[in-house]
């Protein structure tokens, strides 16, 4: 008994930690590929309901479209310098968006299985926060300059009898722009499971759930531009503009899954995930845009400040798409029972359209200082998951 205690625990040690399939109920049977009638170990000697519960870490990386705070424009030569279409978008194509990193979640998953069925009934809870950031800094001698996403429509509103072309395209001139974001992310299925082994070693399980999601997002953007016309030194323009934007998603809908298992030896397994759900609910959009601006014009100096703020409401629904595979150690803790289980493994979720921040591209087309994107963005999640799960 001590040594297989000691074998198992050096086992554990060593054992990579990962993802779980949503719903799966365990069989440690110390037969090679045994789902013995898909009944779960405790219920093939004692008739009892059996519980789980299990940890999961995630370590995921965010991505999400739409989020460009600006043009990076190459060379010394302005944009009207160039004859053809097709030089002026190598000139003026690379958009600058803020960069994810990678931050860590997790999630906890419960469930009951009634004794002696294939049935299970679970309740499962993830919860994630993330944060990208840029930052672009461009001076008067830079070959380089930089277009803010908001830099050339504020400065039209600001200034209407200067053509923002004579600014844009000067090296006189000093840029400053960032761009940060922060959302967190949770999701609460509440569903039940069906077992069915149409092998020894291969065990698939179809689950219904209610999903219940919320995504709440904010995003700041920091625009400064300081310019001067070459052929009107006396002339110089400028303003400071910090734009706070929330884009929060609250839904409620139904998930259908797929979990699959297959059982490699009696410890060792590959499982697979797949889970659609449709959510049906609202996205609270608020934004607030500050603008300070200055112009001097023979050494005269005029200042204004003005602050905007915009609400809408959205009623949407929003697909969403969840992936996993992972490879799956399991053991009985002790001889007569206590399972246990600990898992790596790699997931991907999809959540389609859930960027509605108002953004503008930058066009060098027909003279437009900037085109409403109807196409927000998607936000996705992609990463490695650690998990350790217990029976009782």
């Amino acid at each position: 008994m001590k040594w297989q205690i000691s074998r198992t625990l050096l086992l554990m040690l060593f054992s990579l930690i990962g993802l779980s399939g949503t719903g799966v109920a365990q069989t440690y049977s110390s037969a090679p590929c045994s789902f013995t009638n898909c009944s779960d170990w405790v219920c093939q000697e004692n008739p009892c309901t059996c519980y789980s519960f299990r940890v999961d870490v995630l370590y995921f990386e965010p991505q999400e479209g739409g989020l460009a705070y600006g043009t990076l424009n190459r060379g010394r030569f302005p944009i009207s310098s160039f004859s053809t279409e097709e030089e002026k978008h190598r000139f003026c194509t690379k958009l600058q968006s803020p960069d994810f990193r990678w931050d860590v979640g997790f999630r906890l998953h419960f469930d009951a299985k009634p004794a002696c069925t294939p049935v299970d009934l679970y309740v499962d809870w993830l919860h994630f926060c993330g944060e990208a950031e840029g930052r672009t800094t461009v001076s008067k001698n830079d070959p380089d300059y930089f277009v803010g996403t908001w830099s050339r429509n504020t400065f039209s509103q600001l200034f209407p009898l200067i053509q923002p072309q004579q600014v844009f395209d000067s090296l006189t001139k000093e840029q400053f722009a960032s761009a940060e974001l922060d959302f967190t992310l949770n999701l609460v299925d509440i569903g039940a499971g069906y077992s069915l082994c149409p092998t020894e070693c291969f065990r698939l399980k179809p689950s219904i759930a209610v999903r219940l999601g919320s995504i709440d997002q904010k995003y700041k953007l920091f625009n400064k531009l300081d310019g001067q016309i070459e052929a009107a030194i006396n002339q110089r323009y400028g303003f400071v503009q910090e734009i706070d934007f929330k884009n929060d998603f609250f839904g409620a809908g139904l998930a259908l899954g797929l979990n699959l298992e297959y059982r490699l030896t009696p410890c060792f397994s590959i499982v697979g995930t797949f889970t659609g759900s449709a959510m049906k609910g609202q996205i609270d959009l608020r934004q607030k845009n500050v603008t300070e601006s200055e112009q001097t014009i023979d050494g005269v100096r005029e200042q204004k400040s003005e602050v905007n703020t915009q609400k809408d409401d959205i009623y949407v629904v929003r697909p969403t798409l969840d992936m996993g595979i992972a490879l799956r150690w399991s053991k009985n803790l002790f001889r007569d029972g206590c399972p246990i289980a600990f898992q790596v493994g790699w997931e991907q979720h999809h959540y389609y359209g859930q960027n509605q921040i108002q953004p503008f591209a930058f066009t060098i087309s027909k003279g437009q200082l900037g085109v409403d994107q109807a196409n927000r963005g998607d936000l996705s999640m992609q990463g490695w998951t650690f998990s350790a799960k217990v029976n009782f």
